[in-house]
């Protein structure tokens, strides 16, 4: 089955959005894949949100507290951990709790690497 993706939104989707498109058209994820490829779009995306935050750690290799986080990004500090509770737990944000700050995981550096030098 063609996966039909204009039609396919992953928006919403949370961080597996693939699985859920597995799901609803009946393939396995190596169908997925290799259609992604094929169609020449990217095997991941980011919602814009987690971008914006990524973005902003990879840029501070020294870190970021939760506060400056919050200053420039333009939210409260309890949004910043909202976004960044999940990121850490998957590895995307390296978090060290004493004196509060926030690093770019190996995950986001990768990722940073790709999408600013290619692949």
């Amino acid at each position: 089955m063609r996966i039909d993706w204009k039609k396919a939104d992953i928006r919403g989707l949370g961080s597996a959005p693939d699985r859920v498109i597995a799901r609803q058209y009946g393939v396995s994820l190596s169908t997925i894949w290799r259609q992604r490829q094929e169609a020449g779009i990217p095997a991941y995306t980011l919602h814009a949100t987690t971008r914006r935050y990524l973005e902003l750690l990879a840029d501070h290799p020294e870190g970021l507290t939760t506060r400056a986080i919050a200053e420039r990004i333009g939210v409260t500090r309890q949004a910043v951990h909202v976004v960044l509770k999940p990121l850490v737990r998957k590895g995307w944000v390296r978090a060290e709790h004493v004196p509060d700050l926030h690093h770019a995981g190996l995950a986001t550096i990768v990722w940073w690497l790709v999408e600013h030098h290619g692949e």
